[in-house]
């Protein structure tokens, strides 16, 4: 499985959209092998998702990500492991020993993870995030299509 770290400096961005770019890991087993860095071409969270889909990446892990960013990454095919804390070695020691909970930022204890996949899945389409409709930067809202052209 490939498994993309959002980085900024060496460690697990704080928040996806702020990476400056990925490090790609090949995980079989406990075993990890560094496969490089990829540049993040563009900070519109469609083609973040697109460009990892372009690289097999099964698996994201991330520090804060807004659930319209999380279900981007979902609907095209890739796991989401948010709220993820620490340098780029801790995170892959952690993963390859199953012990990425204890990463967890400050705060969350590992719950924030749990609980978001259960507030998501629990909410009709077209009521996730009701409530947040603020905008960052020149990010798309979240009625962009995904990759596949879907909403």
């Amino acid at each position: 499985m490939i498994v993309s770290l959002a980085v900024f400096n060496q460690r697990l961005a704080a928040v996806f959209d702020s990476a400056e770019q990925f490090a790609l890991y090949q995980v079989q087993e406990q075993e990890a092998r560094f496969l490089g860095l990829l540049p993040i071409r563009s900070r519109s969270a469609t083609d973040m998702a697109t460009q990892l889909a372009q690289h097999c990446v099964s698996r994201v892990i991330c520090g804060a990500i807004c659930g319209c960013d999380r279900r981007l990454l979902t609907a095209a095919g890739m796991e989401v492991a948010p709220w993820i804390c620490g340098t780029m070695d801790e995170v892959i020691e952690a993963l390859c020993t199953d012990r990425l909970e204890t990463l967890a930022m400050p705060g969350c204890a590992g719950a924030c993870m749990q609980t978001m996949d259960a507030e998501e899945a629990s909410r009709p389409r077209g009521q996730q995030g009701a409530g947040r409709k603020r905008r960052l930067g020149n990010r798309a809202p979240c009625s962009t299509p995904g990759p596949s052209g879907e909403e």
